[in-house]
């Protein structure tokens, strides 16, 4: 989509069930959650290029996510495929996430991935 007023509109009309999204485009970070959490069988999350996130804004969008991790009774992951994020956000998220959860967080190649590693039997 081009513009976050798709999105908006987007918010309105999606339904079903799913296991994984993937937004592309200008949408912001509210938008992502909100379709995180449209339905609990989502385990799979890419927030691909044009996430919109304001500094101010970034604490809130973390405790988006931990909260959206604590609640998955299956492992869940996420890209954040965004490298026009500001500068300091890969480690104060992977810090949240990372306290809180029991899920790592790995920077590759200008993606951020949060992931949970296999229990060892």
């Amino acid at each position: 989509m081009n513009s976050t007023e798709k999105f908006d509109r987007a918010m309105q009309i999606v339904c079903g069930t799913y296991t994984g999204m993937e937004l592309h485009g200008p949408f912001t970070w509210k938008h992502a959650v909100y379709f995180m959490n449209l339905h609990e069988e989502v385990s799979h999350v890419c927030l691909g290029y044009g996430m919109q996130l304001e500094a101010e804004d970034d604490d809130d969008f973390f405790e988006a996510v931990v909260q959206w991790l604590l609640q998955k009774k299956v492992a869940a992951m996420i890209d954040i495929q965004c490298p026009d994020l500001m500068d300091g956000f890969d480690p104060h998220l992977k810090e949240c996430v990372e306290n809180r959860t029991t899920y790592n967080v790995k920077f590759v190649d200008g993606w951020t991935v949060i992931f949970q590693q296999p229990e060892k039997p």
